[in-house]
């Protein structure tokens, strides 16, 4: 038998580096609808530590809640230090509307902590991260842990602290929640 191997054209194309979903070659622009307020939120109880004005802000600073994926944008929020406190971790989750844990973020490191914050103290933390998520709803959480008797408690901690979009492109390719920034292609083979 004779085989014609013919490559088609297809609808995208492979990306000619190996970045990461790029905006310069969407048009969507990140924007903010400040009626788009999480009604889901819970507060812990507070315990020496307030967290306060969390958001999410484009690199240049401009308050956002819908995001383009590809883009790098800014989470942060302030914690007002009431006591002292020792052993002291901050940390960010992001989340479906159903709860699922897609990711987040810790600081120091997952497995350090800042030795001692003094009563009076105002911190203000900042994670900075790529959006890698698919069109949908999510929510981000807000979390200060510390010693307090010898055990790893929350000092203040804001589930679902946020609500945010990420906006639908036109020709989006990747399914799921999580843009891996899958390029396809296709080979046809004629088997004659």
């Amino acid at each position: 038998s004779n085989r014609n191997h013919t490559k088609s054209d297809f609808t995208g194309s492979a990306p000619k580096d190996s970045s990461l979903v790029s905006s310069s070659v969407s048009k969507l622009k990140p924007f903010m609808v400040k009626e788009m307020i999480s009604q889901s939120r819970i507060e812990y109880e507070q315990r020496g530590a307030r967290i306060e004005t969390p958001s999410i802000e484009t690199l240049s600073g401009k308050p956002v809640n819908h995001l383009v994926c590809g883009e790098e944008y800014i989470y942060s929020y302030k914690v007002f230090f009431e006591e002292d406190a020792s052993q002291v971790k901050f940390g960010m989750l992001i989340k479906t509307k159903s709860g699922l844990e897609i990711g987040g973020g810790a600081y120091p490191s997952v497995f350090s902590i800042v030795p001692r914050i003094k009563k009076l103290s105002e911190v203000y933390i900042q994670f900075r991260f790529r959006c890698l998520l698919n069109p949908e709803t999510y929510f981000i959480n807000a979390g200060v842990q510390g010693n307090i008797d010898s055990q790893v408690v929350y000092l203040d901690r804001v589930i679902d602290a946020i609500m945010f979009k990420v906006q639908h492109e036109k020709g989006l390719v990747s399914t799921g929640l999580v843009n891996f920034n899958i390029a396809p292609s296709i080979t046809i083979h004629s088997i004659s």
